[in-house]
């Protein structure tokens, strides 16, 4: 792999306890007809430099992450941490969409929308 490259990607991480959350997201996708482990990965695995990254979910055809930040995100340390990650990752043509606990709960399809609206408009 040329360093010059993102990470590619490894696949999924099989989490036997999905966040709720994340998984109200996932069922919201597959009721907009979208197909898991096809158009969407849950757990998506990259790999740069020998680390993993792991991403709540991925959509590798459309180059989109999509991260749902719950508690520990509202740290200091993790909302830098969270700055270097979408960094690296848009260094390399992905863009980073993050929603909060609460959007998603709250509204688990306008998540959707705007997923598939940025999907349109990125790549």
């Amino acid at each position: 792999m040329s360093y010059q490259e993102l990470p590619k990607v490894l696949g999924f991480r099989n989490r036997a306890h999905n966040n709720k959350v994340q998984m109200k997201l996932e069922t919201a996708l597959e009721n907009k007809g979208l197909i898991k482990g096809i158009d969407f990965i849950s757990e998506m695995a990259f790999i740069r430099f020998g680390k993993r990254f792991y991403v709540d979910i991925g959509f590798p055809k459309l180059k989109i992450i999509v991260e749902i930040d719950g508690n520990s995100h509202k740290t200091r340390q993790e909302k830098y941490e969270d700055r270097q990650r979408d960094k690296l990752f848009s260094k390399f043509n992905w863009l980073v969409i993050r929603f909060t606990n609460e959007e998603v709960e709250n509204n688990p399809d306008k998540c959707v929308e705007t997923i598939l609206y940025e999907g349109q408009n990125w790549y």
